[in-house]
């Protein structure tokens, strides 16, 4: 209640007035705040009544205070941290050597696969899936020549099971299966065109 006598002291000397108070639950006391107060505050020329932030208790002295806008007061401002220039420069000198030691990494790495491609052992191997890749391209090219599907199917799914991702052996699929799925068809046909002239 000293409290509230203060403020409505602070209102009457500005030549201003609430009028009576209006009735409102007391909200929670605000980190930073020893309590709260209902005060009536004005500004630009109105007053309304408000829960206000109390940051000290001052003693009263024939219903004043030494500073009565102490009550208004909000969390006292925290100093801004200054800049910390030579920590930004460390962090950014220890990105850059990690950058360079993973550049380094990659590039060892890449030198090494180089490396390996070029040593005889690996030509000699990568040599050796040419040749048999050429091999069966070429024998389901000659089977296919000779309309021997059923052969160049053979090779064609040899082919597959080596180069699976190889698209010449994937269209050669398609084209022998449609062949060989004609040929089959046409005799058939034929079988049954001999059957029915006989007498």
């Amino acid at each position: 209640m000293r409290t509230l006598i203060i403020l409505s002291f602070v209102s009457i000397g500005w030549g201003q007035s609430c009028g009576i108070e209006t009735a409102s639950i007391k909200p929670a006391t605000p980190i930073g705040c020893n309590d709260t107060a209902h005060a009536c505050v004005c500004s630009g020329g109105s007053c309304f009544w408000k829960w206000v932030c109390l940051t000290s208790q001052q003693p009263v002295s024939n219903g004043t205070t030494s500073d009565p806008l102490s009550v208004f007061q909000g969390p006292a401002a925290q100093p801004t941290k200054p800049f910390d220039v030579g920590a930004y420069q460390d962090q950014r000198a220890r990105t850059q050597a990690e950058t360079n030691a993973l550049n380094a990494a990659a590039a060892e790495s890449a030198a090494r696969t180089a490396a390996i491609i070029a040593s005889p052992q690996m030509q000699s191997y990568l040599q050796r899936i040419v040749a048999r890749h050429d091999t069966l391209k070429q024998q389901v090219t000659d089977e296919w020549n000779a309309r021997n599907y059923s052969a160049a199917l053979s090779y064609v799914s040899a082919g597959l099971a080596e180069f699976p991702t190889d698209q010449w052996f994937r269209n050669a699929r398609k084209n022998v299966k449609s062949r060989l799925k004609q040929q089959k068809r046409a005799q058939a046909q034929f079988e049954t065109h001999e059957v029915t002239s006989r007498p």
